[in-house]
């Protein structure tokens, strides 16, 4: 499975490499609409690709969980590779079925990359 089609199968409205080394974003974008860009402009666009990685580099529970509203993002930390991943979406599940999405995609999302 490459990146695009993970995207497309899981229906990720936007998807975020971060690179801390190079304080980049790259930013994936697909047709579909979120309910808020709350999320998206808190922690990707008012925000540093470092600083995002300090932040993850000190949680110990992985993938992080954001909600606002139906929109969630789902942060997951791969440290072999020293970059992380924003997965932004909408959602009415509750938050243990969340929990339970966002682990499923951490573990296939580090699978192909």
């Amino acid at each position: 499975m490459t990146v695009n089609e993970f995207i497309e199968k899981n229906h990720i409205a936007l998807f975020v490499k971060g690179d801390p080394k190079k304080n980049r974003f790259h930013i994936t974008k697909t047709a579909l609409p979120l309910e808020s860009n709350v999320l998206f402009e808190q922690l990707i666009l008012y925000n540093t690709a470092k600083n995002l990685w300090k932040y993850l580099k000190k949680q110990t529970l992985l993938p992080r969980n954001w909600r606002h509203g139906n929109t969630r993002c789902i942060l997951c930390r791969c440290d072999d590779k020293k970059v992380f991943y924003a997965l932004f979406y909408n959602s009415e599940q509750d938050f243990e079925e969340d929990y339970c999405f966002a682990k499923r995609l951490d573990k296939e999302l580090k699978e192909i990359i």
